[in-house]
């Protein structure tokens, strides 16, 4: 394209090489984005519990006991989030490494197949520093702001889950507002 066109690349023409392992990889990445994203709102969830134990007169040992329970779920559900944002982060960051790499690979032998009158017109000495950056953008935005996306989605859908099995009066009166908040 021209200098200065900002149109970008479709987002499956970054998949387009993507070896079997590789579309596994990225299955395996966005359930665990999904996964982790669901499991963020229960925190709050929880976290609500705890605080309504605290209201009134409240015995000692149940609160002690009450809080050593809550304590241990909400560990446990931070392990499960932890290990399965771990899993997506790791699997995409992976396969946007792989997707680089082979992208690297195309452009340089694309590079290599030109005229040498290709070459009279540019400054062959920005060359390498040029991939450098135009493959580090293409990882990260590859690796981690698609899993990123995927994962704060699916955060936002927990979050209107929760939402709607414990209040649904007060969500329903939020969804209303949200033509409002768009707007």
């Amino acid at each position: 394209g021209e200098e200065g066109d900002l149109r970008g690349i479709a987002f499956h023409r970054y998949f387009k090489y993507n070896s079997r392992t590789d579309n596994v990889m990225l299955l395996i990445g966005t359930a665990g984005a999904i996964i982790a994203g669901l499991f963020v709102p229960t925190i709050a969830l929880i976290m609500g519990e705890i605080a309504q134990k605290f209201g009134g007169k409240v015995d000692p040992a149940a609160l002690t006991e009450t809080v050593a329970a809550v304590s241990w779920l909400v560990a446990g559900v931070s392990m499960i989030i932890f290990v399965f944002a771990y899993i997506f982060f790791a699997f995409w960051q992976h396969v946007a490494e792989n997707i680089s790499l082979r992208l690297r690979k195309i452009y340089l032998k694309s590079l290599l197949n030109q005229e040498i009158g290709y070459f009279e017109h540019m400054a062959i000495e920005q060359i390498p520093a040029q991939m450098a950056e135009i493959f580090e953008t293409v990882q990260s935005s590859v690796g981690e702001k698609y899993a990123t996306l995927i994962f704060a989605v699916s955060t936002a859908v927990g979050g209107c889950l929760v939402a709607f099995f414990t209040g649904r009066t007060y969500a329903l009166v939020l969804v209303g507002y949200l033509p409002v908040f768009f707007v």
